[in-house]
């Protein structure tokens, strides 16, 4: 499949249903190459339509978690839990049978992702394939993938999150929530922050990218003055922090207040605001009454800042107000 012209002309042959129907049936050593040609040969466009729903469920179904915690892969290979053991706990690659395990992982890991991309129909065949084999053994649909980021092999983790952010990409696509076991992956990935690996930093970055993209959503659909102000005057500066932070606040702009309001909604759900100047905002950690005048150092970028925190670590963010609120020189 390296070659061009020899992949063009196979893959016109309906080489890739061929492929996908061998892998069905494939274990071992045959089973990896089968799987190496396949990914190779999604990315070229051609007869990845005839790839029928039973093939990618067996495909996504090669990577399996025990109940237990402890990870293995479905392929007859005769390999046990502690070949993967060995994979995640970083000790040498020797064995051959955890290198082909790694290889079969990365390969419909990476497949996984390609064919995702491809349009609605294949980003929903994925869901429902990880959702039925989740069913069958009693786990969360996306367990399976979620744990490939812990393990030690940089590549594994790369490839995990690649196709994360390729179905965080295909369910926005398709006018769909993200899955939110995706959304979830924060104290996971902070753990990998100082991660050197040039694709994996760049994977990282993507996510992060999709996480607030999924917040300026959730604020559009709460309040349609914020979603005029994103989609216009503001759009430039989220872009750019500076130009967030040079932007004072102003209570005069309709788009500020509202996102101000929404800010205490996120925070006290259940507590109805007396009025837009009032003591209640101390509770909140505000100086004074009008929390127009904390915001003058950090311009609009403080509020950001503020709802961002709030909606994404909301029980970290209630708990600081909590604690807040309880101090004996606030005015009630």
């Amino acid at each position: 499949m390296k070659n061009e012209s020899f992949a063009q002309e196979f893959l016109e042959l309906d080489g890739l249903p061929a492929l996908a129907e061998a892998a069905k049936e494939l274990s071992g050593n045959a089973l990896a190459y089968c799987l190496a040609a396949l990914d190779k040969a999604v990315s070229y466009d051609i007869g990845w339509e005839a790839i029928s729903d039973e093939v990618v469920e067996r495909l996504l179904g090669l990577i399996r978690i025990e109940q237990n915690g402890a990870r293995r892969t479905n392929v007859c290979v005769c390999v046990c839990v502690a070949m993967l053991d060995l994979l995640n706990h970083g000790a040498e690659d020797t064995d051959a049978d955890a290198i082909l395990m790694r290889k079969i992982i990365n390969s419909v890991l990476r497949f996984a992702a390609k064919f995702i991309s491809k349009n609605n129909k294949t980003f929903e065949m994925v869901v429902k394939a990880l959702e039925t084999n989740g069913v069958k053994d009693g786990i969360d649909p996306f367990e399976p993938i979620l744990s490939c980021l812990s393990f030690s092999d940089l590549d594994t983790q790369t490839n995990a999150l690649v196709l994360i952010n390729a179905m965080i990409g295909g369910a926005a696509t398709a006018g769909l929530p993200p899955p939110p076991a995706l959304m979830k992956l924060k104290p996971t990935l902070q753990k990998h922050i100082d991660i050197k690996h040039e694709d994996f930093r760049r994977q990282l970055y993507i996510y992060q990218q999709r996480d607030l993209q999924r917040y300026d959503t959730l604020r559009a659909q709460v309040h349609p003055l914020i979603h005029h102000s994103l989609t216009h005057s503001m759009h430039a500066a989220y872009r750019s922090t500076d130009t967030a932070r040079l932007q004072p606040y102003n209570k005069s702009n309709p788009d500020h207040e509202a996102q101000l309001m929404l800010l205490w909604k996120m925070v006290f759900p259940d507590v109805q605001l007396e009025s837009r100047v009032s003591e209640q905002w101390k509770k909140m950690g505000f100086q004074g009454t009008d929390p127009a005048t904390d915001f003058r150092g950090m311009g609009l970028l403080g509020l950001q800042n503020l709802m961002y925190f709030a909606e994404t670590y909301p029980e970290i963010f209630r708990k600081i107000v909590k604690e807040q609120s309880s101090r004996s020189d606030l005015v009630r």
